[in-house]
């Protein structure tokens, strides 16, 4: 019994210095520009948030006394399992370090279960909306994203009618995310556009990169020099144990039993679904029957909304480009009826004597041709006349 007492501490060791080395150099590449910024960050932040509204509430860091918890209560990776023991004894509380900053952490006090939840999600417009195709920024996706403010969203080409329609349905996107919490939303893309200049010119500030793939570390400082978010991207079960990947993390998973596996043990990724609604509701109940450790959900919703945190410092909304503008349709061509010149009483006579002139000429020919007519009539008759006087 002393040596299983041990062992979970020992767990609960690794466990913290684990998460420890994830929110020290893992949150990704945007905490180490904020602690470059230094005061000046520090400052902004004040400003922004501020800590002078004496009702505003906080949040309190959970220890092992406050939370009643012990280290049976989590389910542990079993590669932690096979660890040698620790040297020091580890808590509960350390396993959910809620190092994070402090607007985070207010934020995350005034959050219900489901909106924690929705934070810790990604997913793309039509499962969010219902729809089968999503092309504009209305009122459906408003309404949709008002009722599950998830961390971010994933856009395909099917999305952009054009690039103007396309950067203001992400502009109308970040706002919306703006009134919610004061955060920026991540906006990813899935398709055959690879440069990351090239997307982020158009608003999109997550790079999502295949773990693993050959060219990960170019991609990761092309993606970084374009002012975009670098994140890992891969299956959850692939990731789940990749404590040694540096950087932001999403994993794709549409497994609710899975990703609350992960929530408990301390895995600090954003989860990716194309089955938003089960997923959403799946982890919504767990949370509720306690499946789901409320420490653990604080803890994984905190990592992704430090995320977007750090994204609206390096990415404030002035700093996007603008939509082009539309080129203007050419102007269809119309024709009009020349307008008749209004002419003087004068005029209107000479016209009228004129026009009688023309007909007197007209009709003087006319009475000429029919003399000619006839004379020429005549003087056969009279050659055919004389002719047949001669034969008789």
């Amino acid at each position: 019994m002393k040596k299983d007492s041990k062992t979970k501490n020992s767990i609960a060791k690794k466990l913290r210095k684990k998460k420890i080395k994830q929110s020290a150099a893992t949150i990704w590449i945007g905490l180490e520009i904020l602690a470059l910024a230094g005061v000046g960050v520090a400052a902004f932040v004040h400003n922004v948030y501020g800590d002078s509204d004496e009702t505003a509430k906080s949040y309190t860091v959970p220890t092992e006394e406050s939370t009643g918890l012990t280290m049976e209560d989590i389910q542990l990776p079993t590669d932690l399992l096979a660890e040698s023991e620790a040297e020091e004894v580890g808590t509960v509380g350390t396993l959910y370090t809620m190092d994070y900053p402090e607007e985070v952490l207010s934020l995350l006090a005034d959050m219900s279960t489901e909106q924690k939840i929705d934070a810790i999600l990604m997913t793309t417009p039509e499962q969010l909306t219902g729809k089968d195709n999503v092309t504009i920024a209305g009122d459906v996706f408003k309404e949709s994203y008002a009722a599950d403010p998830v961390s971010g969203l994933v856009f395909s080409d099917s999305n952009f009618t054009s690039e103007t329609d396309g950067m203001k349905m992400l502009a109308n996107l970040r706002g919306w995310a703006r009134d919610v919490n004061g955060l920026n939303l991540f906006l990813g893309y899935w398709g055959d556009t690879t440069d990351p200049v090239t997307l982020s010119d158009k608003g999109i500030n997550l790079y999502q990169i295949q773990s693993g793939s050959d060219n990960e570390s170019e991609l990761w400082d092309a993606a970084t020099a374009a002012n975009m978010v670098s994140a890992h991207y891969g299956d959850l079960s692939e990731l789940a144990q990749a404590s040694e990947i540096n950087g932001f993390t999403v994993a794709k998973s549409d497994d609710p039993a899975a990703i609350a596996d992960a929530i408990n043990n301390g895995t600090l990724v954003v989860y990716l679904t194309e089955d938003f609604r089960q997923v959403r509701d799946g982890l919504v109940a767990a949370a509720n029957d306690g499946t789901i450790i409320p420490e653990a959900l604080d803890s994984a919703a905190g990592y992704a909304l430090t995320a977007r945190y750090t994204l609206t410092q390096i990415r404030p909304e002035e700093s996007e480009k603008e939509p082009p503008e539309e080129e203007p349709k050419p102007a269809v061509k119309t024709t009009t009826k020349k307008e008749t010149k209004k002419m003087t009483p004068e005029e209107e006579a000479a016209a009228a004597a004129a026009a009688a002139q023309k007909q007197a000429e007209d009709a003087l020919k006319a009475l000429q041709k029919q003399a000619e007519d006839a004379m020429k009539a005549a003087t056969k008759q009279a050659e055919e006349a004389a002719k047949a006087a001669q034969g008789q």
